[in-house]
């Protein structure tokens, strides 16, 4: 495993976003909720689901570090401000935690466009397109070789 998968596979990014679905479960769970504010938690909820979604499916190679760095961020502050808003009950806390739900989706839309099967399609071509050069390439070598290897022969001979 390299020491980007490594990264990618241990980023904290997986341990908060479960604290903060936990944090939503709880709200959802409350009765004391109003609809509107109900509403703004199960978007909120909604985006971490797809979020876990595409975390799941995720190719280590095609994610950049910042990318989880900044869904990690913006999910440390919805689980603070969400933390806020069950102890005190402002829907000025919901507000600050939806604020941060655009850096999420921005960032679940790059990995998902990584995680696409035409991506992978694109990136078997040029693997083999690759893979037809190295190839071709050391034909030429071989070939430049046994040239150089006849012609000292062909010296040595004389």
């Amino acid at each position: 495993m390299s020491k980007h998968t490594k990264s990618i596979s241990n980023h904290d990014v997986f341990n908060q976003m479960k604290s903060a679905k936990d944090v939503v479960e709880v709200l959802l769970n409350k009765d004391t909720i109003s609809d509107d504010n109900r509403d703004v938690i199960l978007r909120i909820n909604l985006i971490l689901l797809s979020l876990e979604s595409s975390l799941i499916s995720i190719n280590s190679d095609m994610v950049s570090l910042s990318w989880l760095t900044a869904i990690n961020n913006a999910i440390k502050q919805i689980h603070s401000n969400l933390s806020n808003y069950t102890k005190n009950k402002q829907t000025q806390s919901l507000n600050n935690a939806v604020n941060q739900l655009d850096i999420i989706l921005d960032n679940i839309v790059k990995i998902k466009l990584t995680n696409s099967e035409q991506n992978e399609n694109v990136l078997l071509k040029a693997y083999e397109r690759h893979t037809f050069d190295i190839v071709a390439i050391v034909a030429r070598y071989k070939e430049e070789l046994q040239r150089a290897t006849d012609k000292a022969e062909n010296r040595r001979v004389f």
